[in-house]
């Protein structure tokens, strides 16, 4: 732990020692990812109660998105069930995947996943079916206002708030996702630090620019280091 820490944030804090504090630090802290420094990548999948144990022995299955009765197939009859077929929805936030719950109704948990981001990057980008081919907003409402005339009548900042929502904010797989990515699932294990070099060594660039964020003063580097122990 002491070697990776000198070997990655030592040049930074010697740089910057007894840089900002105050509300300096706590600006910088807001804006440091820290997925980006370690390589753990965090998803949320929303799920009824009733399938929880199963999930965290044998994954996430693909397969249930044939089924008519999940809330994607329920909701949104005008697309074709082709374009759903096989895909799982998760979430870049717990507070998006709580409220998709929420919407369900009746009893429902939120599951963390982790994956590494080096198993990812690579993965074929699927553009969510439920944009129904809308590249911005403003697509996005007339596509939408010719089946629900009353979208029109909303506020602009809603109809971007659920764009973003659906684009942005939302990461769909192709395929199962195993036990062992999802927290207390079976396989799963704590990310190590032996992970987190491995992920530093492949993507240099990309740790690179969020550790410029980091070394404005002590407490920043203790920061990326607590980071760096997480599971």
């Amino acid at each position: 732990m002491i070697i990776l820490r000198q070997h990655i944030f030592s040049n930074k804090e010697d740089k910057l020692k007894g840089g900002a504090a105050g509300l300096g630090s706590i600006a910088v802290l807001s804006q440091i990812k820290p997925g980006r420094l370690t390589g753990k990548v965090v998803r949320y999948h929303n799920t009824e109660e009733k399938n929880v144990e199963n999930i965290l022995n044998e994954g996430i299955k693909s397969k249930y998105s044939k089924d008519p009765n999940n809330l994607t197939n329920q909701r949104l009859t005008d697309i074709n069930p082709k374009e759903k077929e096989g895909l799982v929805y998760t979430s870049k936030s717990k507070r998006m995947a709580d409220r998709i719950g929420k919407n369900r109704g009746g009893s429902n948990k939120t599951l963390k996943l982790e994956f590494d981001y080096d198993e990812i990057k690579s993965q074929e980008k699927i553009k969510n079916p439920e944009l129904r081919g809308a590249k911005n907003w403003k697509e996005y409402l007339e596509i939408r206002s010719k089946k629900h005339p009353e979208f029109k009548d909303l506020p602009k900042s809603k109809i971007k708030k659920a764009f973003k929502a659906l684009d942005e904010e939302t990461h769909i797989f192709k395929g199962d996702i195993d036990s062992s990515h999802i927290v207390g699932g079976k396989g799963y294990k704590k990310r190590t630090i032996k992970q987190v070099g491995k992920y530093i060594k492949n993507n240099p660039t990309r740790f690179g620019k969020e550790a410029a964020k980091i070394g404005v003063g002590a407490s920043l580097g203790a920061y990326s280091i607590k980071k760096l122990k997480e599971k």
